[in-house]
């Protein structure tokens, strides 16, 4: 696949060619000459104006701010016109960060959205994101002229009757190269994603491809940024939040998901209303690539979530390039790059309400406090460490941006110290904040590209030796490691680790083997993960969920096992039971057998009103609850209570 570059390629503009707007602040700016310029009206206008400008100023920029719809007709829309709205928007702020489309472009692109808004429907939601991006296709190849359409549009994204193939081209466009990286897998992936019940059952389909894509691209393009495919396992579930901060979760190495949304009409706080259309989701991609380093270090997943969601792109080297280049006319990017600082992203975390204490630039950060214990700090700290030695050093020529890039670089110092903390802890050791910033300051990048470059090797190389230490801690780091790097040839040293004396190594072994098993669907490790079920160093709530897992390849006697403690567990043991067996024997809902074992879950769920709609067929689950001793009282006089309606009911 050939590269598609856009016409011009990017620089600096001038404040005669593209400057910052004159008669209104940009949303989150902190340069004081410009303070007294009036914010950008509305919410949903800022956050467009926000995403359209961050990386490139067009030109006429005061006036294309004016032509933006006003807050009465945009809060307006429906719901899913508000969710086609911010999914263009998402995906135009993409396009230019990925040199594919000029500002320009993006602008224009959008108003052409805008026109069609009332044409949203329910029934036409792909059709018209798939147009759009028809319409984005055709404009840059008209904007290339000839040669677009002769090298690239016929050769790559074209068939013999000059269909397109609008999704190659909209990885790439939104994408790069990065975006395009492991397409093939692109259709299996997104068949497999689970989309969280809760927050969308109600989500339509177009509405759900539109998630897949932003997902899958997210993933691709921080990993191309790194330079390391495959340290991490695809991310496997999406919850949609309806709050201002996302999440990240990796429970027990095989459930990976994140909390995200991507919505131009989300509520912001005080001055940062009308932020980032993609913080979320580039935040909680950002945890997920450096999640295997963070057994031990939560700060380190942290460094990553700062390092990608301001979304800082390669445009950043061009302007070292150019002497005499004043910071005022570049980008909000930019700007922000060489300050050090954040736009519009760390203030925007619900961790803390007060405006000190996740500082966005270093200006506000209070020198007294220096490195802080807590997590969150500690990973903005070294962020910002990490710009200061970059600008520094290109202020005395230390390396040559043509060669290295500042990007690449910024990039590759992050994972470099997640990799010492964790060289240092899988040995045992500790690595102190001191320690850490002697490494990176003198910023050696022979060093650092070494490092970086055979990351997983390294990664591999201490674990398989940490698997013989004496140290419970060390084999801890190294089996969950193991088993999600290269699982499948340490099979027999991850087998031999379920037998350990220390409980937390055996646990995070089969933790490992379960999301290896769930990752490959590879048959040999069933014999492996079955010596849980027969091992009395394991509780029956893990025995329960590797027997759900091995029991879906046909094996009887864990799917016995699954029967017994359906008959004769404790309560929590049984509602794990029928809800694996509900899963195994794909019941259909309504059916005898599925009220019988939904009881359960609606019990533990504590949803008593569901339970006695269920009527006779709950009275086994409410009956087998009574039986364990252990329930709170609370829950036994409920559940008596429940008993007595629908036996009296039914009688």
């Amino acid at each position: 696949m050939a590269k598609v570059v856009a016409r011009a390629t990017w620089l600096p503009r001038s404040p005669q060619f593209n400057p910052y707007p004159s008669r209104f602040r940009l949303p989150g700016e902190r340069t004081p000459a410009r303070q007294q310029l009036p914010a950008i009206e509305g919410n949903v206008r800022r956050c467009i104006a926000h995403a359209l400008t961050f990386h490139e100023i067009p030109q006429n920029v005061d006036a294309l701010i004016d032509r933006l719809p006003s807050a009465k007709k945009l809060l307006g829309l429906n719901a899913l016109r508000r969710d086609y709205l911010s999914f263009t928007v998402y995906s135009l702020k993409q396009m230019v960060a990925a040199r594919t489309i000029s500002a320009n472009t993006a602008w224009s692109l959008f108003f052409g959205e805008w026109k069609s808004i009332e044409e949203v429907e329910e029934g036409n939601f792909i059709g018209m994101r798939r147009a759009f991006m028809r319409r984005t296709y055709d404009t840059l190849a008209e904007e290339m002229g000839p040669g677009f359409i002769d090298s690239q549009r016929k050769q790559h994204f074209e068939n013999e009757r000059g269909e397109v193939d609008l999704l190659r081209f909209e990885f790439l466009a939104r994408g790069g190269e990065a975006g395009l990286a492991q397409y093939e897998r692109y259709s299996r992936w997104a068949e497999n994603l689970i989309f969280f019940e809760d927050s969308c059952k109600d989500m339509s389909a177009g509405i759900r491809e539109e998630y897949r894509k932003a997902l899958w691209l997210e993933m691709r393009i921080i990993e191309g940024q790194v330079r390391i495919n495959g340290l991490n396992d695809d991310i496997r579930v999406l919850n949609i939040n309806d709050k201002e901060n996302g999440q990240y979760w990796d429970d027990c190495n095989y459930f990976r998901g994140v909390c995200a949304s991507i919505d131009i009409f989300k509520q912001r706080f005080g001055e940062q209303k009308g932020g980032s259309v993609d913080s979320t989701i580039k935040a909680e991609v950002g945890h997920w690539l450096f999640a295997v380093f963070n057994r031990k270090y939560t700060w380190v997943s942290e460094l990553a979530d700062r390092m990608n969601m301001s979304g800082y792109t390669e445009k950043i080297c061009p302007v070292f390039e150019q002497e005499g280049v004043r910071m005022r006319d570049t980008t909000p990017e930019i700007l922000c790059f060489y300050l050090g600082g954040y736009f519009l992203s760390s203030r925007m975390i619900a961790l803390a309400e007060s405006e000190s204490a996740f500082p966005t630039f270093p200006q506000e950060f209070p020198k007294s406090r220096g490195f802080s214990a807590e997590e969150h700090e500690v990973a903005e700290s070294y962020e910002r460490l990490v710009r200061y030695i970059i600008n520094a050093n290109l202020h005395v020529g230390t390396f040559d941006d043509n060669k290295h890039g500042i990007y690449q670089i910024y990039r590759k110092i992050g994972l470099y110290i997640s990799l010492l903390y964790f060289e240092k802890s899988i040995q045992g050791e500790e690595l102190s904040l001191d320690e850490a910033v002697s490494k990176i300051r003198p910023l050696d990048l022979a060093e650092i590209d070494a490092y970086c470059s055979s990351a997983k090797e390294r990664m591999l190389q201490l674990s398989r030796t940490a698997l013989h230490s004496s140290n419970p801690d060390e084999i801890y780091l190294a089996v969950g490691t193991l088993a999600r790097l290269d699982g499948l040839d340490n099979l027999k040293e991850l087998g031999a680790a379920l037998r350990h004396e220390d409980f937390d190594v055996r646990m995070a072994t089969m933790n490992g083997l379960i999301g290896l098993f769930v990752r490959t669907d590879d048959s040999r490790v069933v014999p492996v993960l079955k010596q849980v079920l027969n091992d009395e160093g394991f509780p029956d709530p893990a025995k329960l969920r590797v027997a759900r897992h091995i029991a879906k390849q046909g094996d009887e006697e864990a799917e016995d096992f699954i029967q017994r403690k359906l008959n004769n567990g404790k309560f929590r043991e049984r509602v794990a039971a029928a809800s694996a067996l509900i899963d195994l024997r794909g019941l259909s809902k309504g059916t005898t057998e599925y009220n019988r074992l939904a009881a359960y879950q609606l019990m533990h769920s504590l949803k008593w009103s569901q339970v006695e709609e269920l009527g006779e067929a709950a009275i086994s689950a409410l009956e087998a609850a009574l039986s364990d001793s252990n329930i709170a009282s609370s829950f036994r006089e409920e559940i008596c209570a429940l008993l007595q309606r629908i036996k009296t009911r039914d009688s």
